[in-house]
C-alpha cells in the first residue's frame, strides 16, 4: 500500500504536503527509506549500512526524492507497542533528556516494581503526552511520542509503501525483491537493534483502559496501521505468511470516509 493510495492518511491530513521529500537512500541499491523514530529506524539504519558497507552507526546518506527509480518504503507500528517501547526506552528508566523531563514532572516512579506501579507511570506520562499533542502544554511533542501520521503526511502525496514492523522480515524482502535480493539474508544478520530492558512483560501493564487512552490520543495512526495490516494480510496469505487483517469497525471507517470526503477522496475497493 502506498501512501498516495491510503485512505486513513488522507483523512488525518489537514495542510499540503510537499511534493518531494528527504529520504535515507541505499547508494549500492538505490531504494529510499523514511525514518519514524520508535518504528524499527535503529534497525533500517543499521540495515542500509552493512549492505552499503559502512560503518553501522554512520550518519545516513539523504536524498530528496519525489518519483521514480527504485521503491521507497516507511515503517510503522502498533501504537500501543510503540508507546511501550517508548516507556522503557526512554521515560522509565532512560538517562536521556526525555527521561528526566518525566522524571523532573514526577510523572514516573523511577522504584516502580509491580505492574501496577508501571501501569500508572504509563497513565500519567499519557496524559501528559496528550496534552503536549493537542497544544494544552508549552512543550511541544517530542518526535519519539508525536502521532506517526504527523511524520507520514510529509510523504503523503508521495508513492512511499507503507510496511508494518510486526511483518518487517518478510514484508521488506517481497518489496525489494528484484532491488536487492539478498536483503532477506542481511536482514537476518543484522537481528534486533536497540532493544530496551523490560523489568516486567509489556502484556502484564497493558490493560483495557491504557489500550483505550493510546487508542483515544493516537487514533489516526491506529487507522493507518490497521489499513497497512489489512493489505499486506491479503498478500501474505499467498506467500504462507499469516499476518494481521485487522478489521476497523463500521464506526472507524465511517469516520475515516467522512474525513476523507471532506478531502476529495473516494474510497474505492474497501468492504466495511
Amino acid at each position: 500500500m502506498l501512501t498516495s493510495q491510503s485512505l486513513a492518511l488522507a483523512a488525518a491530513g489537514r495542510v499540503p504536503a510537499p511534493d518531494r521529500y528527504n529520504f535515507q537512500i541505499s547508494e549500492r541499491f538505490g531504494f529510499k527509506y523514511y525514518q519514524i523514530t520508535k518504528c524499527g529506524c535503529s534497525f533500517a539504519k543499521v540495515l542500509i549500512n552493512q549492505l552499503d558497507g559502512r560503518a553501522p552507526n554512520a550518519e545516513p546518506i539523504k536524498r530528496v526524492w519525489s518519483t521514480g527509480g527504485p521503491p521507497a518504503f516507511v515503517i510503522v507500528r502498533n501504537p500501543i507497542d510503540r508507546f511501550m517501547s517508548l516507556y522503557f526506552d526512554k521515560i522509565f528508566r532512560g538517562p536521556s533528556h526525555i527521561g528526566r523531563l518525566f522524571l523532573t514532572r514526577g510523572l514516573v516512579d523511577r522504584n516502580a516494581l509491580s505492574a501496577d506501579d508501571h501501569h500508572n507511570n504509563c497513565l500519567h506520562s499519557l496524559g501528559w503526552i496528550n496534552s503536549t499533542i493537542d497544544g494544552h502544554n508549552e512543550v511541544k511533542p517530542n518526535f519519539h511520542w508525536r502521532p506517526q501520521v504527523m511524520r507520514l503526511h510529509k510523504v503523503s502525496k508521495l508513492d512511499v509503501h507503507i510496511l508494518t514492523l510486526d511483518g518487517l522480515s518478510w514484508q521488506l524482502p517481497y518489496l525489494l525483491r528484484d532491488t536487492c535480493p539478498k536483503i532477506g539474508e542481511i536482514m537476518k544478520h543484522v537481528g534486533f537493534r536497540n532493544r530496551s530492558p523490560k523489568p516486567i512483560a509489556p502484556d502484564q501493564i497493558v490493560s483495557q483502559k491504557l489500550k483505550r487512552q493510546i487508542s483515544r490520543i493516537y487514533a489516526a495512526d491506529e487507522r493507518v496501521y490497521a489499513e497497512a495490516s489489512r493489505h499486506w494480510a491479503q498478500i501474505g496469505t499467498g506467500l504462507g505468511h499469516h499476518g494481521q487483517d485487522i478489521k476497523q469497525t463500521a464506526r472507524g471507517w465511517l469516520v475515516t470516509d467522512r474525513q476523507a470526503s471532506g478531502d476529495h477522496i473516494q474510497r474505492s475497493g474497501e468492504q466495511g
